[in-house]
C-alpha cells in the first residue's frame, strides 16, 4: 500500500481526490469545511465503504486542539484557518463565517498510514504548517506539491523552498493552475494503463512526472519564485498599484489572476 497511497490535503469538493481514485490509487482526503465534508461523504460513498478512500474531517494546524475556521460563503475553496487570508478575502469583498473546529498537526495524521507516493496540499495559508512537519514526522513521499505562496499575503514562499531542500528533494516545478484547462484530455498513465482525464475546476491537475513544465534545480526555482511574487505585489488585485495602471498593465499580463502549485521530486 506505501507505494500506492496519495494524500489529498484540502480535498474541497473530491476534484482531485476522484482523479487519483479514477487511477487506482488509495487516497487519505482532509477537508475542514463541516459542509464539504458531507457533500464528500455523499460522493464518494461507495469508495468510503470499500477502504480505497478514508475521509479526515478535522483542520491542520500548528497544534492539536480547537482552532478557528473561515467558512467562505462566496467562495467554498477560500476556507482557511489563516487570519492573513481572512483580511485579504474581506478586502476582495468576500468575508467568511468563522466556527471553531478540531485541529491536528500533519505528523499526527501521517503517523497513522504509511509513506504516501504523493501528497498534494492546498489548504488556503497553512500549506507551511504541513511542511514544518515532515521534519517530524519523516515521512517523505518520492512526490509532493503545496499551492504556493510565491501569490499569497503569506509571503513564506522562499521557506517553502528551504524547507522541501532540507527534507531531500532537489527538483521544483511551479505550475500556473489556470491554465489546467489546457491539460483536458492529455493521455496519462498508471501501470502501464492510458487514460485520458478532463480535470474539475478547483482541482490541483497531474502530478509528479506528469504535471506540465520542467523541472528546476533549488536555485532556479528560487529565480523562479522571485518573479512570481514580484509580479504578485506589484499587480494583484491588492497590491496597491494605482488602478489606471493596473487595467492598463493587465491587457499584457495574467499574473494578478494567476495561483501556482509548488511541485517537488525527492533527489536520489
Amino acid at each position: 500500500m506505501a507505494n500506492e497511497l496519495i494524500f489529498d490535503v484540502g480535498a474541497h469538493q473530491g476534484e482531485d481526490t476522484a482523479f487519483y481514485l479514477s487511477r487506482g490509487y488509495s487516497v487519505v482526503a482532509v477537508e475542514a469545511n463541516p459542509a464539504l465534508v458531507l457533500q464528500l461523504r455523499a460522493r464518494f460513498r461507495s469508495e468510503l465503504a470499500s477502504g480505497q478512500l478514508i475521509l479526515i474531517d478535522k483542520a491542520i494546524g500548528s497544534a492539536p486542539g480547537t482552532v478557528t475556521f473561515y467558512v467562505n460563503p462566496q467562495k467554498s475553496d477560500w476556507g482557511t484557518i489563516d487570519e492573513g487570508f481572512e483580511r485579504r478575502n474581506r478586502h476582495l469583498g468576500k468575508p467568511a463565517n468563522p466556527i471553531q473546529i478540531e485541529s491536528i498537526t500533519f505528523s499526527q495524521l501521517l503517523n497513522n498510514f504509511p509513506t504516501a507516493y504523493y501528497i498534494k496540499i492546498d489548504i488556503e495559508g497553512s500549506d507551511i504548517y504541513c511542511l514544518r512537519d515532515l521534519r517530524v514526522s519523516q515521512k517523505i513521499p518520492k512526490y509532493i506539491s503545496i499551492e504556493s505562496a510565491v501569490t499569497s499575503p503569506s509571503g513564506s514562499w522562499k521557506e517553502e523552498i528551504s524547507t522541501l531542500s532540507s527534507l531531500g528533494y532537489t527538483n521544483f516545478k511551479f505550475v500556473n493552475q489556470t491554465k489546467l484547462t489546457e491539460l483536458d484530455e492529455t493521455t496519462l498513465t498508471h501501470h502501464g494503463i492510458a487514460i485520458k482525464y478532463r480535470h474539475e475546476e478547483h482541482a490541483s491537475g497531474p502530478f509528479g512526472e506528469e504535471a506540465p513544465g520542467v523541472w528546476l534545480n533549488e536555485v532556479q526555482a528560487r529565480r523562479s519564485g522571485f518573479r512570481l511574487a514580484s509580479d504578485y505585489r506589484l499587480f494583484s488585485k491588492t497590491s496597491g498599484t494605482p488602478l489606471a495602471l493596473l487595467k492598463l498593465t493587465r491587457l499584457f499580463r495574467k499574473h494578478d489572476k494567476s495561483w501556482y502549485d509548488l511541485h517537488a521530486r525527492l533527489g536520489g
